[in-house]
């Protein structure tokens, strides 16, 4: 709808003041144009000089670099990590099924005092019936995460906990091994990329076995959140069709949006689908926000990098009038999903505006 390299090391995050190879590392620890690692067909071997010719290897990689894995199978000897978190596309092996979903990050809404958190989902929802969670819990201190490789239950990587998402979904967990890679810095005011090899707890019911590979996932900044915003009006009692001859530009907006990007798990492109992050429990929130529109329908606007997208509207299963814009029918509002409808003249559909599409790619919250 509207709409990730470290068991070595290759070049650094920050490529701004270093010597580049001609296609990717900066400089780092990677010889330059070093043999193809076993973990990414991209990137130098180990040693110290100039970054891979071609990018990062499984360590941190050059930022710049093509493709590549940010971890590698450490952590976990006898669970045939080794051979299957190799490559540059996603893998879960779950129940006898091979999976290769997409990814997204989403806000687990860690609270404690010690640690800090964020998640990684995978998108099984097609083939499961619900998406795959994976929480992160580290440590706190005042440096934070440190780029490179964390074993899982060592230093400050506490915990990856396997669950999983959806409304209809069980509360269904397990404990998880292996590791997890870090490229960036987690929590500063720009995206950071992340990548998994872990394996499930033997002794978990469910997920028992479950291997899940994630070369690179990218997750979004808490700064990110008002990047896209869906709002209501100020002025309640103005319909589609008049806010449509005001004008998008003038439009006088409600003082905080109705839905914005940290209540966003994914968006599902091909559906119009917005998935609502559960930690929230946001779903009968947004649809308490509209138990007003009865006969009347309202409208919206949807806002990218605080600038006005398109107009849209809210209405119910019987609406008397024609909708303007894309649609939200507020009946099909559910626990843990928006869908966006496409308007009427197709012709004009702002949904998959640029802009849009934009800001869900870069804050890795965008599925096909």
């Amino acid at each position: 709808m509207l709409l990730a390299s470290l068991a070595g090391c290759g070049g650094k995050t920050d490529s701004s003041n270093e010597p580049q190879g001609p296609n990717g590392g900066v400089q780092g620890h990677g010889t330059a144009g070093g043999a193809p690692s076993t973990t990414s067909a991209k990137g130098g071997a180990t040693g110290v000089g100039e970054g891979g010719a071609t990018g990062g290897k499984t360590g941190l990689g050059g930022s710049a670099g093509t493709a590549g894995s940010l971890v590698g199978a450490a952590g976990v000897a006898d669970a045939g990590l080794a051979e299957f978190c190799v490559g540059d596309a996603t893998k879960v092996d779950f129940q006898g099924q091979n999976l290769a979903p997409p990814t997204f990050n989403y806000d687990p809404m860690v609270a404690l005092n010690c640690c800090n958190g964020f998640g990684v989902g995978l998108h099984t929802r097609d083939q499961l019936g619900y998406d795959l969670a994976l929480e992160v819990v580290h440590t706190l201190n005042a440096t934070g995460l440190a780029p490179g490789e964390l074993i899982v239950g060592t230093g400050m990587l506490r915990s990856v906990t396997m669950s999983w998402m959806g409304a209809g979904a069980t509360t269904a967990q397990s404990g998880m091994s292996g590791s997890m890679g870090l490229l960036g810095n987690a929590y500063g005011a720009v995206a950071w990329e992340v990548g998994f090899c872990l394996v499930a707890n033997p002794l978990s019911e469910v997920f028992a076995g479950t291997r899940i590979y994630v070369p690179r996932a990218t997750v979004m900044p808490y700064a990110w959140t008002k990047r896209l915003q869906i709002f209501q009006l100020a002025d309640l009692t103005i319909s589609p069709t008049q806010a449509q001859s005001i004008g998008l530009g003038s439009l006088v907006l409600a003082e905080s949006p109705w839905l914005d990007l940290r209540t966003i798990a994914y968006v599902k492109q091909s559906t119009g689908t917005f998935i609502i992050n559960l930690s929230y429990e946001y779903g009968s929130s947004l649809r308490s926000q509209l138990d007003s529109v009865t006969s009347r329908d309202r409208p919206f606007v949807v806002k990218a990098d605080d600038v006005p997208i398109y107009l849209g509207t809210f209405f119910r299963g019987i609406s008397a009038v024609m909708p303007v814009g894309p649609m939200i029918q507020i009946d099909k509002i559910t626990d843990d999903r928006v869908i966006i409808a496409a308007p009427m003249n197709a012709a004009s559909d702002s949904r998959f505006d640029a802009r849009i599409i934009q800001v869900l790619s870069e804050s890795g919250k965008l599925v096909p």
